[in-house]
Formats: structure tokens, C-alpha cells, sequence
């Protein structure tokens, strides 16, 4: 056998080897090389959060907390509300879900624009010889309002999520918040006469209930974020009952 055609195989694939090594042994990159083909989870996906309100008794968070029980992972929070909610010791009072992605801020709100006077210009009088019974009211008997506020009563929510490189973390920077209007409260009241009133001006009086928290979630999974305090008839706090704010979130790959 000539041994001249072998040696020059191996001469030759020895020298493609080194074109396409660095000195320190690694493969050398093709700069006119397309991009390599994406990862399964380079795949772009957007954050979907979820916030649920589950109202129950004081006594049974109080209990879920500081139990030996008490929940250790978003997993178990989520079973631990659902079995409440199932068994009629919790309810579902209001939820709220927005869409995002990574690293983007949003907001979500289902809410009815209250407006109100917060400022008046004090009335002017009557004159000295009007009717003590009046038919009507002019505008000269009342106070007069010249400012006005907007207040959104309803849920909203504000969230910015972060995924972390891997996909498995969410990182949430969020603010829920639950606006009701409670109450009306007299402002002021424009005397006709002894014992009698000739307009009662009135202002609403809300309950707000708010967290703004930063908190992390694995994806598809969920974190307690707050428990708060729902008002009572006329919107004091009710002490006997919590408000669990129940934060989920997840990615929705495209």
C-alpha cells in the first residue's frame, strides 16, 4: 500500500482543524454565520397577572397565618383559598386580570367616575324683605360650587412585571386597589328659618382599600400580597372580616 495518499488525508483534515480552532483549543466563530436558531424559552412571551379578592372571617386567616399549617409556597396559598372558597368560609368578591410584557408597566381599571364639589362660595342671602316660604330657591340662597374633584370608584390595578432570563421568576411591582363609595356626609346646611332647613349640601365619603408591594412569583404560580380590612355599613373599618389580595401570574408564550 502506498502510505503517501493516507498521510496526505491526514495532513489535510489536521490543517482544516486548526482553521477552525482558536490557539487556546475552542471553535472559531463564523462572523458571516446567520444567528443561531432561538432556544424554546428565547421564545418571546408576554405576562399575564391575575388579582382575586376573597373576603372571610378574621378568625380564619388569623388561624391560616399563624397556624401550624400555615401555607409555605404560592402552590399551597392557592389550594389553602381555594378549600375556603370551596367549603363557603371565603368568598370571591372582585377580580381583575391585565396582559403585559416583560419590563413594561400597565394599568387595568373597571371603575364609575364619581364627580364631586370639594369648594363653594358662600351663599349670598336673601333680601330682607323675601318670603320667610319661598316657592323656589334662587341661586342667591345656597353656597355655590366652583371646584370640582373626579374619583374613581371600582378596582384598579398597576403592575410591571420582570422575567427573569431563564423564564421560571416573575418579578412584580404592583399596586391593586379596591375604591367604594360608603357614605354621604352633610358639608353644610343653609338655614330657612328657626327649625328649618333650606338646602343640605352633602359630600360622599369613600373606603379604600390599596397595597403596593413588590413581590415574586415562580410562572404559574401565585403569592398572598395583602390582607386588608373591608368597611362596615358606614364605612368604618369591620374588624371581623378580611380582605385577601391574592396575586397570580403566568407566561403566555406566543
Amino acid at each position: 500500500m502506498n502510505p503517501i495518499p493516507i498521510l496526505l488525508t491526514l495532513a489535510l483534515l489536521t490543517s482544516a482543524h486548526a482553521d477552525n480552532a482558536t490557539p487556546n483549543g475552542q471553535a472559531r466563530v463564523d462572523p458571516f454565520a446567520g444567528p443561531a436558531p432561538a432556544a424554546a424559552n428565547d421564545t418571546p412571551s408576554n405576562v399575564q397577572i391575575d388579582v382575586e379578592y376573597v373576603e372571610v372571617a378574621e378568625p380564619v386567616i388569623t388561624a391560616l397565618l399563624h397556624g401550624e399549617e400555615a401555607p409555605r409556597t404560592g402552590a399551597d396559598w392557592r389550594k389553602a383559598i381555594e378549600k375556603l372558597v370551596k367549603e363557603s368560609k371565603g368568598k370571591v368578591t372582585g377580580s381583575i386580570s391585565i396582559t403585559t410584557k416583560s419590563g413594561q408597566r400597565a394599568s387595568a381599571e373597571s371603575v364609575k367616575e364619581l364627580t364631586y364639589a370639594t369648594e363653594f362660595d358662600p351663599a349670598k342671602g336673601r333680601a330682607a324683605n323675601a318670603p320667610n316660604a319661598p316657592k323656589t330657591i334662587t341661586g342667591t340662597d345656597v353656597p355655590t360650587p366652583t371646584a370640582f374633584e373626579m374619583r374613581p370608584v371600582g378596582i384598579r390595578l398597576e403592575v410591571e412585571p420582570t422575567v427573569s432570563p431563564d423564564g421560571k421568576i416573575i418579578d412584580l411591582n404592583i399596586a391593586p386597589e379596591v375604591t367604594e363609595k360608603v357614605d354621604e356626609i352633610v358639608h353644610q346646611q343653609v338655614p330657612l328659618g328657626a327649625n328649618e332647613v333650606l338646602a343640605t349640601i352633602k359630600q360622599p365619603a369613600f373606603h379604600t382599600m390599596k397595597a403596593t408591594t413588590s413581590v415574586t412569583v415562580a410562572d404559574g404560580s401565585s403569592v398572598l400580597a395583602a390582607v386588608l380590612i373591608p368597611h362596615a355599613e358606614k364605612g368604618d373599618n369591620d374588624n371581623t372580616r378580611r380582605i385577601l389580595c391574592l396575586v397570580s401570574a403566568r407566561l403566555v408564550r406566543l
